[in-house]
């Protein structure tokens, strides 16, 4: 297969975890991108060391990405002369996922790999010194400025900003709710009234869970492939008529019933683009409640009584986002996302004290009389 370049437009490149720096460059040999199937491609990426905005080109081999990173001079050339450079080995290849087809999926894939989310510079924080100066301030007694300046930053995606207030949550919100609904054609939707009463039930089986593509690598990532899979319910907002601010903590509430004596509930969030790319709104661990915990952490587990609903509130959402006018919001009900958590067994008992597993069945009701929904945040 001959190598391949593609001049992609202009992203946003900011600093990224793991990276190391070479020179005027960095690089970071750590980046995962999943396709629409869901299958993960792995590449490296070189940029120059300061923040800012560059035209990116993107290099996709069967030949392995690193071999060529150590290789060939032309990206470090391409780095000085302002480029960020994606070298990423193609599908079934060295460290990418998935079965090598050659050529067939090429277009596809290299589609794919363009849509992948960055943030700027802007977004970059400098933990260490932001902990130093409040220790400066308080402990050492340094008059530095700390104790005047607004106590709450929060990064702002979509529009990729930093926004202070003076308390969290921020002021002048205005709560938006959405209720979960079900069309008569199967789709799953978010909206402003509440739906005719009905339920959604998936199988729930400890055996097969629903697995992140991406594992362990935290950050904005495309999810689109995780609505088709069979182990989950997926609820679509209508597109947003303008652009919509939602900062601060969602409420989210479900009324959940199941067949086994307990389970977990995920609840993930996304910005859905016109073109159906879903960014994930935060990172994982944020979105899931154990059913028999749900009373709160410390509080004595309660079994579920068979096919007995029960409203629960379901983990701690927190983002900052913009969805831009004709984004969606979308919301994925699963029982599982693994390798963040380990997966309930679902017999009662937890998966430190049992290998025994129970598969069932989760059921999510809605309706006038039923309290699922979410609460979004919207600030101006």
């Amino acid at each position: 297969m001959p190598r391949r370049f593609a001049l992609l437009g202009l992203f946003f490149l900011g600093s990224v975890a793991g990276v190391k720096s070479a020179g005027a460059q960095v690089v970071d040999s750590s980046v995962t991108i999943a396709m629409r199937d869901g299958v993960v491609l792995r590449a490296t990426l070189l940029r120059p060391s300061i923040g800012g905005r560059f035209p990116t080109l993107v290099y996709r081999t069967p030949y392995g990405a690193a071999a060529a990173v150590r290789g060939d001079s032309i990206f470090s050339r391409a780095v000085g002369r302002g480029y960020a450079v994606v070298v990423q080995d193609v599908r079934g290849r060295y460290r990418s996922d998935g079965r090598f087809d050659p050529y067939r999926q090429e277009g596809r894939d290299g589609y794919d790999t363009t849509g992948e989310r960055v943030f700027g510079a802007a977004a970059g924080l400098d933990y260490d010194e932001l902990v130093l100066r409040f220790m400066d301030r308080y402990v050492r007694g340094l008059d530095n400025g700390v104790d005047r300046e607004p106590p709450v930053k929060v990064f702002v995606m979509g529009e990729n900003r930093w926004r202070t207030a003076d308390r969290w949550p921020l002021p002048d919100i205005t709560p938006l709710r959405l209720s979960l609904g079900r069309m008569t054609d199967g789709r799953g939707t978010l909206g402003d009234a509440p739906p005719a009463a009905a339920i959604w039930t998936i199988v729930t089986d400890p055996a097969t869970p629903v697995v992140d593509p991406f594992e362990a690598a935290y950050g904005a990532h495309d999810y689109r492939a995780l609505a088709a899979h069979p182990g989950v319910m997926v609820f679509d907002s209508e597109p947003f008529a303008r652009d919509t601010r939602v900062v601060g903590p969602i409420e989210v509430r479900l009324t959940v019933s199941i067949d086994v004596p307990d389970a977990d509930v995920y609840v993930r969030l996304f910005d859905v683009e016109p073109a159906d790319t879903a960014w994930n709104l935060m990172s994982p661990g944020l979105e899931v409640t154990r059913l028999s915990a749900r009373a709160g952490t410390g509080a004595r587990a309660v079994p579920l009584r068979p096919n007995e609903p029960v409203e629960v509130t379901v983990g701690h959402h927190l983002t900052g986002n913009l969805f831009r006018a004709g984004h969606r919001l979308r919301a994925v009900v699963m029982p599982s996302f693994f390798p963040h958590f380990s997966v309930n067994p679902q017999s009662g008992q937890r998966e430190t004290e049992t290998s025994a597993r129970r598969a069932g069945n989760l059921t999510v009701h809605y309706g006038p009389d039923r309290g699922s929904y979410l609460l979004l945040p919207v600030v101006r």
